[in-house]
């Protein structure tokens, strides 16, 4: 497997919906609103927060709903459900991990 590039600065957002074409994450799942949440980067604290976008079926996070436009700070191993489609957040370092742990049993 090839390493991983260097960290990089991500972009300030990141907009997760079912279908629309502006959205950095696309979830194909009928649950999932046409412009479900975002992630957004707080300039003043190195952390992300995820804002629901006033979706019909809801964000959650730690199985919390989230309130409608409230930004919640996220940080690597918290559970996001975007309507009723699961994720987890995980961070580069944390995926690095991973990845390394996962090479180890290959080998």
């Amino acid at each position: 497997m090839k390493p991983l590039p260097e960290y990089r600065q991500p972009a300030a957002a990141a907009e997760i919906a079912r279908r629309a074409s502006t959205c950095d994450v696309i979830l194909r799942d009928a649950s999932v609103s046409k412009t479900h949440a975002v992630f957004e980067r707080d300039d003043q604290q190195p952390l992300w927060k995820l804002r629901d976008n006033r979706s019909h079926n809801g964000t959650w996070l730690n199985r919390s709903r989230l309130p409608p436009e409230a930004r919640l700070p996220v940080a690597s191993g918290d559970s996001i459900v975007f309507g009723a489609y699961p994720a987890y957040l995980i961070s580069p370092d944390e995926l690095r991990r991973i990845l390394a742990t996962m090479d180890a049993v290959d080998a």
